[in-house]
């Protein structure tokens, strides 16, 4: 039986044609609850990482960033760094200013924030046609909510 990361990296493998770019890595995963880990696993946070790679190159065939994090720092007494906490060495990373930095980094690499800000200062900016993400009646909707109910049960979808 596969686990909860797997059967989601499943459904999101239905949608990578349109959520993964094919000139640059935008996919970022955040590794939550650092503290939890075994010391072991702390201590060597590159073995972790690479099983992540590992099984997001299985399922998805994709390159990923990764960032560590931890959701309950005050109670872990981590140090906090501007609005931040730090997370022990050997990672010792800045959580979520790490997660903001690579957010920042893998747009500006996109180009996106480049080509939004490039607009002249007092042009409009029109919107001539609204394209959803996926059209409701097609089979590949259909087989997207399908894999989701699947993976997570049951989907109500409220138009």
């Amino acid at each position: 039986m596969n686990s909860s990361f797997v059967k989601t990296l499943q459904t999101i493998n239905l949608l990578s044609s349109r959520l993964f770019s094919k000139e640059y890595c935008n996919l970022i995963v955040l590794l939550t609850h650092f503290m939890d880990l075994r010391k072991s696993c702390r201590d060597n946070p590159n073995v972790r990482m690479q099983l992540v790679r590992n099984t997001i190159r299985k399922y998805l065939d994709k390159s990923c960033h990764i960032v560590f994090g931890e959701n309950d720092a005050e109670a872990w007494g981590l140090r906090r760094q501007d609005g931040s906490h730090k997370l022990p060495e050997p990672t010792g990373e800045i959580y979520p200013k790490n997660l903001i930095d690579l957010i920042s980094d893998v747009i500006g690499r996109s180009g996106l924030m480049t080509n939004v800000f490039q607009q002249p200062r007092d042009s409009n900016i029109y919107v001539s046609k609204s394209l959803p993400l996926v059209e409701i009646q097609s089979s590949r909707f259909e087989k997207t909510s399908k894999a989701v109910n699947w993976a997570y049960g049951r989907l109500t979808l409220k138009f």
